[in-house]
């Protein structure tokens, strides 16, 4: 017989006897907080309302050796019935960048983070139940009745929210305000760059809300304070206290990556391993997770003219081969967020993501090799003290894309040692020669990095800033005023030249050999590869246990 649930995720057949458990559970919850009273549908009718449709999600949280079901009752809130209702910043939630994040991370192994004093630095991870169930609803809803929640008799009845639900359009929007007025009474304040980040300024508190996941670093104590200010109105659990403490643990995921905390030969470190599954769906769908597949030591190699025309002439691919392309390429861009060594061959596939070609297929198996070779590589952060300032490394190659003639701008920044973002992009603009895509390059790193410094002003800690390219050329073009020679240049990239006369960051030299960013620009050589991801400190590893499978359950 057909299977009646499926994991709105992975499509994946689900047991009914589970599901349906988890459907009862989440009706029984709906009861509790009264979501929505029943009324007759005429009500809604006489307002000029009408009722919107509501859906199941049901989802595995586990794996196939452990289910963990999970269902959500959710409305569906079409945009083009309600693009007049509401305004953007009634739809606006704020989200903080992964760096942020790792910073917060960083953190627990850097000496001398202002306000922590002596004591030791934990991080918080609360995970808030049904998060967007708790706003009140600030507008007129009704929504039609889930079967299950329905009574012989109440064919004709409809529900009239009193909170808001996921699948409404400002329902994340509602929940951002809720918690920020929340924390406002525990003392912290918002950020500015950054709506979803917060710092208490008596405590030293510092947090980043990610959904419906807390994240927050300070002392024992400010973690404890933060834990009782959430309780005081929400369900929610403290899923992990991060930290070198004895009432601490010492791993975690987070975000779907596995984070470690350990000591080495008498040094702290932090670890940061990127989900292993996709690497494992990598290598499936590309058919190298066998015994006999080979690795490589790159991800990619630099071709040569001929070979490019052959490429570029190659047959577009067919059939469920654009999905599997589409499907590999997103994955590996998500890995790519945490391993700077394929950085640059995921920008190069990504390209063809609109018409990929048997050539771009053959180039993702070579990725493909390359991650059966290191399946998996983690970011450590080793014992430092608190740097003065932010480092944001630059670098380009000009004309890189043969087809545009764009150049690739490859970036690293840098909380004293430790990285907390690296990318891999195609400028936006073309240059005419090396030092023009070098400028670029170094607009795109001033930008990011003043972001950043932002970001961490937020969380209560002023730090300068530092880009450093191995151009001089690039270098004297953002510390002088006006285009000089470089009449062609548009006048939106020269609010550096502003920024850097104001004082507001410094440009200074990087010996190319010592210039992390260049495995971020082009096909490297393994043994370039290892030297700067040496030098980022990226390790090779075995992957952590709490990682979870694909594998799970097979067979």
């Amino acid at each position: 017989a057909a299977a009646q649930y499926y994991d709105d995720i992975s499509g994946e057949v689900l047991p009914d006897d589970l599901v349906q458990k988890a459907r009862a559970e989440e009706i029984g919850w709906v009861k509790s907080i009264n979501l929505y009273d029943k009324v007759p549908r005429s009500v809604a009718v006489s307002r000029g309302i009408k009722p919107l449709p509501v859906r199941w999600v049901d989802v595995n949280k586990g794996d196939r050796s452990k289910y963990n079901v999970r269902s959500r009752l959710v409305g569906k809130e079409l945009k083009a019935k309600t693009k007049e209702a509401l305004l953007a910043h009634e739809l606006f939630s704020a989200m903080p960048p992964w760096e942020v994040v790792k910073s917060l991370l960083s953190f627990l192994v850097t000496d001398g983070v202002p306000g922590a004093g002596d004591g030791e630095l934990e991080m918080g991870v609360f995970d808030i139940s049904r998060a967007h169930f708790m706003p009140k609803v600030s507008r007129e809803l009704y929504i039609e009745m889930p079967e299950e929640d329905r009574e012989p008799g109440e064919e004709n009845v409809v529900g009239r929210l009193n909170r808001n639900m996921y699948g409404f359009r400002d329902a994340s929007s509602g929940w951002m305000k809720d918690w920020q007025e929340l924390l406002a009474t525990g003392g912290y304040d918002v950020g500015k760059a950054n709506p979803a980040l917060s710092y208490n300024k008596d405590n030293f508190g510092r947090g980043a809300v990610h959904g419906d996941d807390f994240y927050v670093l300070g002392s024992k104590d400010a973690i404890d304070k933060m834990s009782e200010l959430l309780r005081s109105k929400y369900s929610l659990r403290e899923t992990h206290r991060l930290g070198f403490g004895s009432h601490c643990v010492r791993e975690a995921t987070i975000l779907n990556r596995v984070v470690s905390l350990g000591v080495a030969e008498g040094q702290r470190y932090v670890r940061i391993e990127p989900d292993q599954r996709h690497v494992e769906l990598i290598l499936q769908t590309l058919g190298l997770s066998g015994d006999k597949s080979k690795g490589v030591t790159t991800p990619s190699v630099k071709c040569s003219d001929h070979e490019w025309e052959r490429k570029r002439n190659s047959p577009l691919l067919s059939g469920t081969r654009i999905t599997s392309y589409r499907s590999c390429v997103m994955r590996a861009s998500f890995l790519g967020q945490d391993r700077a060594d394929i950085a640059e061959a995921v920008k190069s596939l990504a390209q063809g993501m609109a018409s990929p070609r048997e050539s771009h297929w053959d180039d993702l198996k070579r990725l493909g090799r390359y991650l059966l070779h290191e399946p998996t590589v983690a970011l450590q952060y080793e014992r430092q003290a608190m740097p003065g300032y932010v480092r944001v490394s630059v670098d380009s190659d000009h004309a890189a894309d043969r087809t545009t003639r764009k150049s690739t701008t490859g970036m690293v920044q840098r909380l004293g040692q430790h990285v907390v973002k690296s990318t891999s992009n195609l400028q936006t603009a073309i240059g005419l020669n090396v030092s023009e895509a070098e400028f670029y390059a170094l607009v795109h790193g001033a930008s990011h990095g003043l972001g950043y410094q932002s970001y961490l002003m937020d969380l209560g800690i002023p730090l300068d800033l530092i880009v450093e390219s191995d151009s001089s050329s690039a270098r004297a073009f953002s510390q002088r005023r006006g285009l000089g020679r470089q009449r062609h240049v548009q006048t939106r990239f020269l609010w550096i030249q502003e920024r850097v006369a104001a004082r507001h960051f410094s440009v200074v030299k990087v010996a190319t050999d010592r210039n992390v960013s260049d495995i971020l620009t082009k096909a490297a050589s393994a043994q370039v590869i290892k030297k700067h991801m040496k030098r980022m400190g990226f390790v090779s590893c075995r992957p952590h246990r709490l990682h979870k499978s694909v594998k799970a359950g097979e067979g």
